[in-house]
């Protein structure tokens, strides 16, 4: 029998970055579906704090060269690899010199919220997209950690669903404790369209470019939700609820190594039966 193909796409993965609650799980899962039979890919930004030399990272010179286009801007991508610590996992890294250079992930030393973090998702969830694309990897199920990841579900949806390879892709959202206070740039809905990937697609968004109305949008894109922090904002579990989506509560280490594998095996299975 085929395995099950998943694809995780997560802002932040430990060990390559400092642990949290998101960053940790961003691990756990892939080693997990790993060994439940799963065959799995990995992509996360390369942040310029990650240690290339500890982790061995080393550049896919057939995937890297592509240009992004923002708002008619160029930003090359280039891709680079290492396996997660102890595992036989490929994690593909996403890194650009205008973006994640910076020795910081979301934030500056002083705590301050990049400015162009809005920017910094958008590049990084459409290298994800395009980089699957020239690794002629076709992905059954695709996990979303974390607000910068969660931009892919509208992407995968109405732009990169028309390619055979995202065309049945299930897309679970998972949400944690990553909420932030700050906006996101002015024009950040400008800059985000692309392609059939139309205004209308974001009312929350279209609103204001805030994290609450960012994940609102993502959910209406998605097929699954997990929330995976109980001090998830309440008015975004609400909203999950709202929707008719298959949306799993797992707050802790052991329910969600329990529980994964038998929820997007049941997406699997629904695919298949519709």
């Amino acid at each position: 029998m085929e395995k099950t193909r998943v694809l995780f796409v997560s802002q932040e993965i430990f060990p390559f970055v400092k642990e949290n609650e998101l960053s940790k799980i961003s691990r756990l899962l892939p080693e997990n579906a790993e060994k439940n039979g799963k065959d799995v890919r990995v992509f996360m930004p390369r942040y310029g704090c990650i240690n290339e030399r500890r982790y061995n990272l080393h550049e896919v010179i057939r995937l890297s060269g592509i240009n992004i286009i923002i708002e008619n801007n160029d930003h090359i991508l280039i891709i680079k690899v290492a396996r997660m610590p102890n595992t036989s996992i490929q994690v593909y890294f996403i890194e650009n010199p205008d973006f994640f250079q910076r020795k910081f992930t979301l934030r500056d030393d002083n705590n301050s919220f990049f400015n162009d973090n809005g920017e910094r998702a958008i590049f990084f969830t459409r290298s994800v997209a395009e980089s699957i694309k020239k690794l002629g990897w076709s992905p059954n199920i695709v996990v979303l950690h974390g607000w910068m990841s969660a931009l892919l579900a509208p992407m995968v949806k109405f732009v990169y669903s028309k390619h055979p390879l995202f065309s049945d892709a299930k897309i679970v959202l998972a949400i944690h404790n990553d909420e932030f206070n700050e906006s996101l740039s002015d024009n950040f809905l400008d800059k985000l369209l692309f392609d059939d990937l139309s205004a209308d697609l974001f009312p929350n968004i279209s609103k204001k470019s805030n994290y609450i109305n960012l994940m609102k949008d993502a959910l209406m894109h998605s097929d699954a939700a997990m929330i995976l922090n109980e001090n998830v904002n309440p008015e975004l579990v609400e909203f999950s609820k709202s929707l008719d989506i298959p949306v799993i509560n797992m707050f802790n280490e052991n329910e969600i190594l329990n529980n994964f594998n038998d929820f997007i095996d049941d997406l699997v299975t629904e695919e298949l039966l519709s």
